[in-house]
């Protein structure tokens, strides 16, 4: 038996309170059934077996959003799943229980640096679809030497953007005016990203939310395009779909 961590603070997420009964029971499945990366090889036959629904699970994958990724062999990622098991957004190479995770992820044929995860000596990893902190940041021990390292660094406070200034580094970098949509959702949120941290570099934000922009809808390639909005279906009084 696997001993994992559950996120009790769950069901006071907006998202997961709005979810259909069935989708919770899937989302409990996905997070129990996976592995140490946060794969899972779904087979939908035996899991509506066990869950006790009739999932559908194209549009369970698409409500989840950002929170899942298709991989080439079919297979689904939860893309935060490691971050939050092992309590932390960096992997080590030194690490004997990071290594088990890192080989697991190239045997899925995942580059784990691609979303936020990186080990020792990776300078630049991309981050997406969300960011981690930079290293050290926000850890109780050694706290105070990182924010001496920042002061001389030049690095300062985060400041939150206007759909102005989202507008024109758009129109800088070639991007689609993101300004109010962009600013609109973050504000919402509480300008965090992942698992509740706060965003560091909304420029870097930005381009990995162009990133999820242009992935199609529907499965393709093995890819969803998660930045439209699922819709929910609607039921009559006798809980038949309308």
């Amino acid at each position: 038996m696997v001993n994992r961590f559950t996120e009790t603070d769950k069901w006071v997420d907006p998202w997961f309170q709005n979810l259909l009964p069935e989708y919770k029971l899937a989302w409990l499945y996905f997070v129990d059934n996976c592995d140490v990366c946060g794969v899972i090889d779904l087979n939908r036959r035996l899991a509506d077996f066990q869950i006790g629904f009739e999932v559908d699970w194209e549009a369970f994958l698409q409500e989840g959003g950002a929170r899942f990724q298709r991989l080439t062999s079919g297979k689904i990622w939860i893309v935060r799943f490691v971050e939050f098991q092992q309590k932390t957004a960096t992997l080590s190479a030194s690490n004997n229980c990071h290594k088990g995770i890192i080989s697991k992820f190239e045997k899925h044929g995942i580059n784990c640096f691609e979303f936020g995860y990186f080990s020792k000596g990776l300078t630049s990893p991309t981050l997406a679809p969300s960011e981690p902190l930079p290293r050290g940041i926000g850890k109780g021990k050694g706290k105070g030497k990182s924010s001496l390292e920042e002061k001389k660094k030049g690095i300062t406070k985060f400041q939150a953007p206007t759909a102005a200034e989202v507008n024109a580094y758009c129109k800088e970098k070639d991007l689609p005016n993101y300004g109010e949509e962009f600013v609109d959702y973050f504000e919402s949120v509480g300008w965090v990203v992942g698992r509740g941290k706060k965003m560091v570099d909304w420029r870097r934000a930005l381009t990995g939310w162009h990133k999820r922009q242009k992935v199609d809808s529907k499965p393709k390639g093995g890819k969803f395009d998660f930045a439209e909005p699922f819709k929910l279906p609607e039921y009559r009084s006798d809980g038949t779909k309308v």
